[in-house]
Order: structure tokens, then C-alpha cells, then sequence
């Protein structure tokens, strides 16, 4: 099972109701941004997203952005600007299921 690892940004916001919440994102994935109520829930679905993502990517055999780098083992040791994302078989079959996230429009 391979594992990417992407560029992780986080920050502090205000939701639409004004509450506040905390931002998780990949800018070498396009479309991966997520907000929660706490750090540790934004990874957690920024990962999900992710994954679906790189799936979907993998499926279309779209090329990711050459930032993102692959492993076939987890890295060692915990970087707090990493995301680390795996991707099995599982999300292969699900990404071949599932509608498309990302639809790309043709150029004119």
C-alpha cells in the first residue's frame, strides 16, 4: 500500500455562523481543504478527503502534482507540516464506484 505524503497548512477561521473553527490543507492537491471544530478532527477529514482524491487521481491515471512523493513503507517520526495519506486496493474499488470529485471541463 503506498503512502503520500503531502504539504499540510493549518490555520484558524470563523465558520459562516461565526463560530470558530480550525482549517486543514494540501495546495498540491487541488480541492483538499477541510474545517472542524479542533485540529485533530480537520486532519482526520482532510486525510479522508485526501485519499479520495489521490484515488480518484490513481483510477483516471491523472498525474498527481511531482510535490506529492510516494512510498511503498510509512515514514518514520511525525512532522506536523506532513500529511501522511495511505491508499489501499479498497479505496482503488471505491474510487472506481463512486461518482468523480474532481470533473475537469475541456479546454475550448
Amino acid at each position: 500500500m503506498p503512502y503520500y505524503r503531502l504539504t499540510l497548512e493549518t490555520g484558524d477561521a470563523l465558520d459562516d455562523g461565526g463560530a470558530p473553527v480550525v482549517w486543514a490543507a494540501c495546495p498540491d492537491l487541488p480541492g483538499a481543504y477541510e474545517e472542524a471544530p479542533d485540529d485533530a478532527a480537520a486532519r482526520e477529514r482532510l486525510r479522508d478527503l485526501a485519499r479520495r482524491i489521490i484515488a480518484e487521481h490513481i483510477v483516471r491515471e491523472d498525474p498527481l502534482d511531482p510535490a506529492i512523493s510516494a512510498a511503498d513503507t510509512p515514514p518514520t517520526g511525525d512532522d506536523p507540516t506532513t500529511l501522511l495519506v495511505a491508499v489501499s486496493e479498497a479505496d482503488l474499488a471505491a474510487a472506481r464506484a463512486a461518482p468523480l470529485l474532481v470533473i475537469e471541463a475541456p479546454e475550448p
